[in-house]
């Protein structure tokens, strides 16, 4: 639910994973994470439950073992980002758990809803698998030249610049 991954044509995919399937609340939509391999990083994506703190948790759980399975420590030498509606606020349980293995690289600024926005529940993390990322400015975009930030969704998009750190 309200998962995608876009990307330039110059990132060469290596691997598209089929998505995973993750906890959902009583009455709420179907939840997954989504993953693309490219050359030089992974990308994950996910949009947690927004009900549920039990099943948020568990999808937490779900999509950091399927991480350090494929891409933990001495796995790649690839930097793995999962980024997302994680539907709570940073002093969340589930931000606490996700910690334990990424690490939040995103600024925490109000992402939610657009229009006016009143809390941070977007967030950009990297594994902890060994592989050093430089983490640089972040923000949640409020406004854009270009476009009507309210009108393209009801989340102001965040970024984060990140230089990758090669060793020889």
């Amino acid at each position: 639910y309200g998962n995608s991954i876009v990307a330039a044509p110059e990132y060469k995919v290596v691997k598209q994973w089929e998505r995973l399937l993750i906890p959902k609340g009583d009455g709420s939509e179907n939840r997954s994470s989504g993953a693309v391999e490219y050359e030089d990083f992974v990308f994950c994506v996910t949009h947690l439950d927004h009900e549920s703190v039990e099943a948020r948790k568990k999808g937490v759980e779900i999509i950091t073992q399927w991480a350090l399975e494929n891409y933990g420590k001495d796995k790649t030498h690839k930097p793995v980002f999962l980024v997302g509606d994680m539907n709570c606020i940073s002093t969340e349980v589930t931000i606490a758990n996700l910690e334990k293995n990424w690490k939040l690289i995103s600024a925490k600024e109000l992402t939610y809803p657009s229009d006016k926005p009143k809390k941070c529940i977007d967030y950009i993390f990297v594994l902890d698998n060994g592989v050093e990322v430089k983490a640089g400015e972040s923000h949640a975009v409020t406004t854009s030249v270009n476009v009507d930030v309210s009108t393209v969704s009801d989340h102001c998009p965040i970024y984060c610049d990140v230089t990758f750190i090669k060793h020889n």
